[in-house]
């Protein structure tokens, strides 16, 4: 049985776990995803000084106080933003009222979580205008 459920384990991802951080993780990530990856993470990192780096839940986060978008890197075709507000952190009510979002690029999951779809750098680069007020907003928000 131990067997068994070892290989499921195993099979769920090509990925292994890192203990080094986001630039060894980025690195072992399939080669269609590693430039949007990058080019996001500068982009992303560009907002705000307070901004970096981190892994949770063995992915690519960002943070300022605390975790606020949390990459999902399971379909090498794409690269979610999931956007949140950390552990413990709740968004005040009203926030989807907050966040502008006029070309409707985030799908709403919850009252304070949401999810945004990236297929490739220049996708990023052609939204970066709405992005960077979204990303802005959203940072705003946690305190």
């Amino acid at each position: 049985m131990a067997t068994r459920k070892k290989a499921a384990v195993k099979g769920k991802s090509e990925r292994k776990p890192t203990a080094g951080g986001a630039d060894e993780l980025i690195d072992a990530l399939p080669t269609s995803q590693v430039g949007l990856v990058r080019a996001l993470r500068t982009f992303v990192t560009a907002l705000d000084e307070r901004v970096t780096t981190d892994v949770k839940w063995n992915s690519p986060s960002f943070r300022t106080s605390d975790h606020f978008a949390t990459l999902h890197l399971r379909d090498p075709k794409k690269v979610l933003v999931i956007l949140h507000f950390g552990v413990h952190g709740k968004a005040k009510p009203g926030l989807r009222e907050r966040i502008p979002d006029p070309d409707a690029l985030l799908e709403w999951r919850g009252d304070d979580r949401a999810v945004l779809t990236l297929e490739s750098e220049s996708q990023l680069k052609s939204r970066a205008a709405a992005l960077r007020k979204i990303l802005r907003c959203w940072i705003a928000e946690l305190a």
